[in-house]
């Protein structure tokens, strides 16, 4: 792979991070084409698809990047687990999340993704706990507090949850 290359997969992944999902998966759609053995390619047109709420092809892309590769391997198994438990697979988002975990626990992201695959999968307690976490983490993340506040109301803690919708508010989410 060229410097060209490795530029062009850094200035997608920045058009993506900035909110240009589209351009962005157009643009790494061909990078992957064009050097298919590179994993950051792989790694950064699989976020492009999971943030378009695209996971059949997330998850092969995602897959690929970890095969092949990728400075982002913690970020890619929480991300995979994340588009596995969306497409009703928990069992095998478990393992992937259990990974990203082990290298960030208090990562309030991965938290909540391993709070809505231990719900999946009928984990009341580790859901429970994941879901405490990551509402807990520092710094707090709204989404971890809009997951939080779902579980607490399909558990009838009304109150609690209506306390923790609030907060993810505050805290910006308007998922």
């Amino acid at each position: 792979m060229t410097g060209d290359h490795g530029a062009a997969v850094a200035a997608a992944a920045a058009a993506l991070q900035v909110g240009e999902a589209e351009a962005a998966r157009r643009q790494l759609a061909t990078l992957v084409a064009e050097a298919p053995a590179d994993g950051e390619a792989w790694y950064w047109w699989a976020a492009a698809q999971d943030t378009l709420g695209r996971e059949a092809t997330a998850i092969p892309a995602y897959r690929e990047a970890l095969r092949l590769g990728t400075t982002h391997d913690v970020e890619a198994h929480a991300f995979l687990a994340s588009s596995l438990e969306k497409t009703w697979r928990p069992q095998e988002a478990l393992s992937h999340i259990e990974r990203a975990l082990a290298s960030r626990p208090d990562d309030a992201l991965f938290l909540t993704i391993m709070g809505n695959v231990a719900a999946a999968l009928g984990h009341r307690e580790r859901a429970w706990d994941a879901y405490r976490r990551a509402a807990a983490a520092d710094p707090p993340v709204g989404l971890a507090w809009h997951h939080w506040a779902q579980w607490l109301g399909a558990n009838g803690h009304w109150d609690e949850a209506s306390a923790a919708f609030d907060r993810a508010w505050d805290l910006g989410y308007r998922g």
